[in-house]
C-alpha cells in the first residue's frame, strides 16, 4: 500500500545563501510521530551539502501548530510581511546551518 505520508519543499537562493521553507505537510493520521522533525533534518543536511548559511520559513500567522512547531525545531523570529499571504500576515523564522 503506497500512501504519501508527508513531503517537504525547500527552495535555495544561492546568492543569499538561503534555503527557503515553502511547505512542510504530514498527513493527519501521520503527524506527532516525529515525520516532520526527520523531514526537517534532512532538509537542514541538504542545505548544508550546498553551503547554503540559513534556513527561511514564512508562516501563517493563523497557523498556529506550524508558528509552535518551527519554535520547537530551534527556529527564531526574523521579521514579518503584510503582503507575502494573499489574506494573512507572514511571520519569517530562520534557522542557522
Amino acid at each position: 500500500d503506497l500512501q504519501l505520508r508527508g513531503f517537504l519543499y525547500l527552495r535555495q537562493e544561492p546568492a543569499q545563501g538561503l534555503a527557503w521553507l515553502d511547505h512542510l505537510v504530514i498527513a493527519g493520521p501521520f503527524r506527532r510521530q516525529g515525520r516532520g522533525v526527520a523531514l526537517l533534518e534532512e532538509g537542514r543536511r541538504w542545505s548544508r551539502s550546498r553551503d547554503l548559511r540559513a534556513i527561511i520559513a514564512p508562516v501563517q500567522t493563523r497557523n498556529y501548530p506550524a508558528l509552535r512547531f518551527i519554535q520547537k525545531q530551534g527556529f527564531r523570529y526574523s521579521g514579518y510581511s503584510d503582503h507575502y499571504f494573499p489574506r494573512d500576515v507572514a511571520v519569517f523564522f530562520q534557522s542557522e546551518l
